[in-house]
Parts: structure tokens; sequence; C-alpha cells
């Protein structure tokens, strides 16, 4: 799953939904999405860099 696209969050979320049973919640969430760039900040391209916030910081 795509951690940046709702579409599939939303996917995922109703496939989980349908596995827990009646009644039930979801007793714990391990969120372990995560990337990372390696060399000097002035040489990563901004795409790569925004690409790298937007799955570490906002999915």
């Amino acid at each position: 799953m795509d951690v940046t696209n709702s579409q599939q969050i939303e996917v995922v979320y109703g496939q989980v939904k349908g596995l827990l049973p009646s009644g039930q919640g979801l007793w714990g969430l391990v969120n372990n999405a995560g990337i990372n760039i390696i060399g000097p900040i002035e040489w990563i391209p901004l795409e790569k860099s925004k690409r790298m916030a937007d799955i570490n910081l906002w999915g």
C-alpha cells in the first residue's frame, strides 16, 4: 500500500475492518513506513526530498 495515497488507505481500511469479528475493534497498529535518501542534502533533487517527506511525515 502506498501510504501517501488516500484511496489505497481507504481500501485497506475496509479490508481490515472486514476481517475483524463483529463488534470487535483493532487492538493495535504498527505504522512502519519510511524511506531514507543518503547524500548531501544540497545534492538531493527536490522531487526525492518531497517524496521522502510525504512518506515519512504525512504517510
